[in-house]
């Protein structure tokens, strides 16, 4: 029987959503999806390319690479002499290596572009830990979006495929449950009619988070922030996860601005949501498969419960509006049009946002790959022409936050990622939720009163 790594796939151009997304990349912009998986023990190499090799060639955009002529459209072809050794390295940091040298590592591999004569994406495995071992992976988004790819990333755990996918699946976001959303037959508007919907919509005012990007990446993430507790943090406050997390945010960019001096104007988040049918298989030949809701962040609003309201308001009309469907159309539209077109159409669509939130479920319980336990895992999606991204998974009973940026517009990402916790920890007291801290590290206190 021929092997996976041996197998031949006839080359066919890429859909309109992935090459939109392939066109979306730039020089020092690469539009990827990065993971880091953080595990208590140590991963044999060799196992764990054999691991890659079974479950991730089930898929062949991991053998293929995109091939582009002036005189055609994108399209996959297969990677001459494929090996998965190509595409998984290993790094050793000075031992005993803690989170802030892992954080260094991870921003200069954000910071790398593809090599395009290969298929886009990566494995590197970090050595030299205090604690286990890492793994950073990286896929390039337009071979698939990022609910797609959590679950391929799953899927290399050791445990039953389908209990994984089944815990996975779930949708993380309110957003989704529109009947509109949900409507598979009709989730691709007229490119016409969405362009024309979202002319409507006003450009994000000026403000430091704006800035034009250098290409240089940041980031950082959090420790596991207990998901029960920020459960009863957000009943107690009558609103959902979702909402206390988005509250946490808008305060924490608030709280961040004011730190550096900078302006506190409303600003507007791109949330992705999946617009896949509940349980459907993952197929990447069908391409990037979901949409952006777009929800305004009220930072410029100083008291804390007129900010919440104000917030829950702009949910609310995010779950009513077709603001997913409006921007599927879009991105359909931009990889069919020549590329002068695309550019323009990408112009005005990066200008409606300041940046990317995204909200994933992970499995429920721990999981373990090649019988080493993963202890926390954490991602990030691309924000392309804009300069933060923000992202939120849940493993575990826990919740972890990260945030990828640009150094010009947010140099300090862990700072970003303090006041996050700290506007948790702060939600969770003046709504009841004691003894425990919800914080994993001791924020300052702010010196605005009320924001």
């Amino acid at each position: 029987m021929m092997s996976k790594r041996a197998r031949h796939t006839p080359a066919r151009p890429l859909t309109a959503t992935d090459a939109a997304w392939y066109r979306l990349e730039h020089r020092g912009n690469p539009v990827d999806v990065t993971s880091v998986l953080s595990f208590d023990g140590t991963l044999a190499v060799d196992v764990l390319c054999a691991r890659l090799e079974e479950r991730l060639l089930e898929h062949p955009r991991f053998r293929q690479r995109v091939v582009a002529r002036w005189d055609a459209a994108p399209r996959w072809e297969d990677e001459p002499d494929f090996s998965i050794a190509r595409h998984v390295s290993r790094t050793r940091l000075t031992p005993p290596a803690g989170r802030v040298e892992l954080e260094a590592l991870v921003s200069g591999l954000m910071s790398d572009p593809f090599d395009w004569s290969r298929s886009p994406w990566r494995v590197v495995m970090i050595e030299g830990l205090a604690e286990g071992t890492a793994l950073v992976v990286q896929v390039h988004h337009c071979m698939g979006d990022g609910f797609a790819l959590m679950e391929i990333l799953l899927s290399l755990a050791d445990e039953d495929p389908d209990a994984r996918v089944a815990r996975a699946r779930a949708s993380a976001w309110p957003f989704a449950g529109s009947p509109r959303v949900r409507d598979v037959p009709r989730l691709v508007l007229a490119g016409a009619r969405s362009v024309a919907q979202l002319a409507r919509l006003s450009f994000d005012p000026p403000s430091a988070l704006r800035r034009h990007p250098t290409g240089h990446r940041v980031a950082s993430w959090s420790r596991g922030l207990p998901l029960d507790r920020i459960k009863d943090t957000a009943h107690r406050g009558r609103e959902t996860v979702n909402d206390a997390l988005l509250g946490a945010l808008t305060g924490a960019l608030r709280l961040y601005l004011q730190e550096r001096g900078e302006r506190c104007p409303p600003v507007r988040a791109f949330v992705p949501v999946n617009l896949r049918p509940p349980h459907a298989p993952i197929d990447l030949e069908h391409g990037n498969w979901f949409g952006l809701v777009y929800v305004d962040l009220p930072i410029d609003v100083m008291d804390h419960a007129v900010r919440e309201r104000a917030l829950h308001a702009t949910i609310a009309r995010a779950k009513r509006g077709s603001d997913a469907l409006i921007s599927l159309g879009i991105l359909e539209l931009m990889g069919r049009v020549p590329l002068r077109v695309a550019r323009l159409l990408e112009e005005v669509f990066v200008r409606k946002a300041s940046l990317v939130v995204t909200n994933v479920p992970g499995p429920r319980e721990r999981i373990a790959i090649a019988g080493v336990p993963l202890r926390e895992i954490v991602f990030w999606v691309p924000h392309p022409r804009l300069s933060l991204g923000v992202s939120l998974l849940s493993y575990a009973g826990q919740v972890h936050v990260g945030v990828r940026a640009d150094s010009a517009v947010v140099p300090d990402p862990r700072r970003l990622v303090a006041l996050f916790e700290g506007e948790l920890d702060r939600m969770a007291r003046e709504r009841g939720v004691r003894p425990q801290r919800i914080a994993a590290r001791p924020v300052a206190a702010s010196t605005d009163a009320h924001g």
